[in-house]
């Protein structure tokens, strides 16, 4: 091949990755760029890779960044380059380089706008959604409430899961795929079926590249594989990778451009291998990096792609390259620049369309139509009904302000896109809020809310516009609508009502043997409340009060106390709804029934105690509990938990409370097996079945009606035909606690049909029934001494099951026959009111199955419960297969969710 044919391949290929991958980034980026020379041949340039050096240049472009205002951020601004800064802040620990509120603001609408109405080519839609999704979690939004100006609700992961892959394939898609997987890993948003298909994918692409065209394609290919590079199909395909990638490197230590060097090493950090010093990737002494550092700008705040010029995705790419290469050089670990799934994240709220909004351009459409338009204030209508003519190319925009002006009504639109206030010929004035966090402006077109900004709508002849200011947009039944329903607006209202809190920071005093004491006084709970109690009054919500108690001291405390007053007790009871005491050694929080039963309870100042006991030293146990217990508790620690009020020791409350304490997960683990124990007397465990880890604060939470002693413990579960099942995580939950078990040391067989036996039992071991005082079945078909004979007892002692009439009398329970979805749905119904007596609640709203009537009546209340409480789905969108055999996994899933959200 020529030297001019490889140029222009290797330029068409750039092409292709940059068209592909920039698909939000409009081309004033570029126009945009400067035409400052560099000298990439100078000595100056070589041995530029020490860490503090990277470190320089890397603070120079996060300075570029920082400075940029909220007009480049709301249309040139990149998710690369959300996620480019929120790494660097992190990394760095950086709190002068900031951006701006205005310019997150911007980039929120900018990233909204462009997937409200999304084409008609699916990559294309598929990357969209990709990049909101990444780019909103960098910055610790929620991408699956992303909320339009017009108060819609968009959903961009369920929208990204409900694409097809062999749909978006059928284009361009091989540099677009690594970060749709990537965008799948930002949280527990997507079943491991949809991500191995992505990662099957990825490993076909690979198997084909075409490696003359450059390194850009399969390098991002490998930053979409690299998270799974433990998996038994990937590793020896990065591996045989990594050797090919060495190979293509040239003597100078790049690949040829700025950008194939930095996606090279991004990908090369995921995987923990330093570019700097791995002699793979060093070539007659140059190393990687020095191959990226060739193309800096002299003033280290930029980078060239590779002709000397400065280049912005050059830039944005060296960025994300020099944090990622520092970590792996700083640390020697593995590091993920674009994984932000462990950052706590929150709802997005759009107040307009991108950055610097222009000035709508007036209609030129030599044609006219006409609309009707109303404008309705809080009581009474504004602008009765009236016709308005427009050219035939305008928008909503056109039809509001031309019936206003006409008017002499005044108004205040947010970015050109929301209106915020409108005043009156009168002088009076409607705004935003004035009536309610939720009250505001909307408006409908033919009575339907459209989910974009006013001047992207267009009007045709005829419709019909309302403008109407509404108390409360969530009590409105077409904003709700609009919104997802009423699961949707309660959940928006459960991030937007939080408790009211009351905050005491108490300083506690430690003594040489490592305990510590503090005392809360009265007067700071009496402020605490009162300052919750102004919060909750200009809420105008109605939250719950809460009171938090911090203690200060050293981490290597191990022991703490607590001290409240009895008459703060008093206060706290009549007046509070939750209260948290929360210590180095661990958490303690306490319901308002709880409180009630501790005012009743108090005969005096209350002491609250915790203890961090080393295992071997304590004294309750005997040796040979010790040893037995060393196996299972994770590092050595008992945790002792004690309540006294005067001379009282209260050790049962009226219901569950949440402790919660640290463990610092191994990466190794699954946190799936992380549990919580409670010791016994004589130092037997218990397992806590509804303990939850939490990967993002570290703490290991879980609900109990009594003190007592407790600890971590990690099960390795690992069934060998679960490894790449999308219930993976459910099924190692459960295992973990002894709800369900294999169906022999090795295998789970979660496809296989679970039957009513294996069912009921699951269930009788959730609630940890003792089945010894159930061994007198009454069903015809259950002998006695026969492994499911106690759970099939209980099961219909307790209403679970009622059995079938058999022709010649007497009841049947059919324990081998699979349970049917409708059946395993009745039975967990029964089980959370006769057991656990709890209402489940309604986070979605109701699916109209297109197969309802074939739902047995017995049955129909208890599928829609289910289905509701996000409990079970359909077996595809509108399809619940009610007579279908359910399965193990299916099966571990539900109870699994039951546990997590409601035990």
């Amino acid at each position: 091949m020529s030297t001019r044919n490889q140029v222009l391949k290797k330029s068409i290929a750039f092409l292709l990755v940059l068209i592909m991958t920039l698909t939000m980034m409009p081309l004033t980026t570029f126009a945009d760029s400067s035409d400052e020379e560099v000298d990439s041949t100078g000595e100056d340039q070589q041995n530029y890779s020490t860490e503090s050096q990277i470190k320089d240049i890397t603070e120079k472009i996060a300075a570029v960044y920082a400075e940029k205002g909220a007009d480049w951020w709301g249309t040139s601004g990149t998710w690369w380059d959300a996620t480019g800064m929120s790494a660097y802040k992190k990394a760095f620990s950086d709190t002068a380089k900031d951006i701006s509120d205005d310019s997150k603001q911007a980039f929120i609408n900018k990233t909204i706008s462009d997937i409200t109405s999304l084409g008609t080519t699916v990559s294309t839609n598929a990357n969209k959604l990709a990049n909101a999704v990444n780019g909103m979690s960098a910055w610790g939004y929620d991408p699956t409430a992303l909320w339009t100006v017009n108060k819609t609700r968009i959903n961009a992961v369920e929208q990204l899961n409900n694409i097809k892959l062999e749909d978006a394939t059928k284009s361009w898609y091989s540099t677009i795929a690594p970060y749709v997987l990537l965008s799948l890993n930002q949280g527990e948003y997507s079943s491991d079926t949809l991500k191995n298909q992505y990662v099957d994918y990825l490993l076909g692409e690979l198997e084909n590249v075409d490696w003359s065209w450059g390194v850009d394609t399969p390098a991002m290919i490998l930053q979409g594989l690299a998270p799974y590079y433990n998996r038994e199909d990937v590793k020896p395909e990065i591996d045989k990778m990594l050797v090919t990638l060495s190979e293509k490197q040239t003597e100078n230590g790049s690949y040829g451009s700025a950008n194939s060097d930095a996606s090279v090493i991004v990908a090369l950090a995921q995987l923990g291998i330093n570019p700097h010093t791995d002699s793979r990737f060093i070539k007659d002494g140059k190393s990687l990096m020095d191959g990226l550092l060739t193309y800096k700008m002299p003033s280290d705040d930029g980078f060239g792609y590779s002709d000397g010029v400065y280049n912005e995705y050059a830039t944005q790419q060296s960025f994300l390259a020099l944090i990622a290469a520092s970590e792996v050089m700083k640390n020697g670990l593995p590091y993920n620049i674009y994984d932000f799934s462990k950052e706590s994240k929150s709802a997005a709220y759009a107040n307009g369309a991108g950055g610097k909004e222009a000035d709508p351009a007036d209609p030129i459409s030599e044609k006219e139509m006409k609309v009707n338009f109303t404008l309705k204030a809080d009581s009474g209508v504004w602008i009765p009904r009236t016709t308005v003519t427009l050219k035939s190319d305008a928008t909503v925009y056109h039809a509001f302000t031309k019936a206003l002006d006409e008017k002499d009504f005044s108004y205040v639109i947010t970015n050109k896109n929301y209106v915020s206030s409108i005043t009156n010929a009168s002088g009076k004035s409607l705004v935003e809020f004035d009536k309610g966090k939720h009250s505001g402006w909307l408006y409908k077109v033919n009575d339907e809310l459209p989910d974009i900004a006013l001047t992207k709508y267009k009007l045709h002849d005829g419709d019909n516009v309302v403008w109407y200011y509404t108390n409360d947009w969530t009590k409105d039944p077409d904003a709700v609508e609009a919104a997802g329903g009423k699961a949707a607006i309660k959940e928006f209202e459960e991030l937007t009502k939080e408790n009211t809190v009351g905050r005491i920071e108490v300083e506690a005093t430690i003594d040489k043997d490592g305990k510590g004491s503090a005392d809360v006084s009265a007067k700071d709970i009496s402020d605490a409340i009162a300052a919750a109690e102004k919060d909750d009054q200009n809420s105008g919500i109605q939250p719950k009060k809460e009171i938090k108690i911090v203690i200060n001291a050293d981490s290597k405390i191990n022991e703490i106390k607590t001290k409240l007053p009895e008459a703060a007790v008093t206060e706290l009871g009549k007046k509070v709804d939750v209260l948290t005491v929360q210590t180095p050694i661990a958490n303690i929080r306490l319901d308002k029934q709880n409180l009630d039963y501790l005012l009743k309870s108090a005969d005096g100042d209350v002491i609250f105690t915790v203890k961090k006991v080393e295992l071997e030293k304590k004294a309750e146990l005997t040796e040979e509990n010790k040893s037995n217990l060393q196996e299972k508790i994770k590092g050595g620690f008992i945790f002792d938990f004690n309540l006294v009020t005067g001379d009282k020791k209260v050790s049962q409350f009226a219901d569950n409370l949440q402790i919660s304490v640290p463990y610092a997960a191994a990466e190794s683990e699954n946190s799936n097996g992380i549990v919580a124990y409670y010791i016994k007397d004589k130092g037997s465990l218990e397992i806590m079945k509804n303990c939850v880890y939490d990967l993002q604060t570290k703490m290991l939470s879980f609900s109990t009606d009594h003190f007592s002693s407790y600890a971590v413990g990690y099960r390795n579960i690992s069934f060998n035909d679960i490894s790449k099942h999308w219930a993976k995580d459910q099924i190692v939950f459960l295992a973990a606690r002894d709800v369900v078990k294999g169906i022999n040391d090795a295998g789970f067989a979660p496809d296989d049909k679970i039957t009513r036996a294996e069912f009921v039992q699951m269930l009788a071991n959730l609630a940890g029934a003792d089945l010894s005082a159930y061994g007198d079945p009454k069903f015809k078909d259950v002998k006695a001494g026969e492994w499911f004979a106690g759970s099939a007892a209980w099961a219909e002692e307790k209403g679970l099951v009622t059995g079938s009439l058999e022709n010649g009398g007497g009841l049947s329970f059919d324990p081998n026959d699979s349970i049917t979805r409708q059946d395993m749905s009745v039975i967990l119904s029964r089980y959370m009111s006769k057991i656990e007596n709890k209402k489940l609640e309604e986070v979605n709203k109701e699916v109209e199955f297109r197969d309802k009537e074939e739902i047995g009546k017995y049955a129909a209340s208890a599928v829609i419960e289910l289905q509701k409480a996000g409990v079970i789905n359909g077996k595809t969108v509108d399809i619940f297969a009610p007579k279908e055999s359910a399965t193990r996994a299916e099966c571990s899933k539900m109870i699994s969710v039951l546990m997590q959200n409601y035990l």
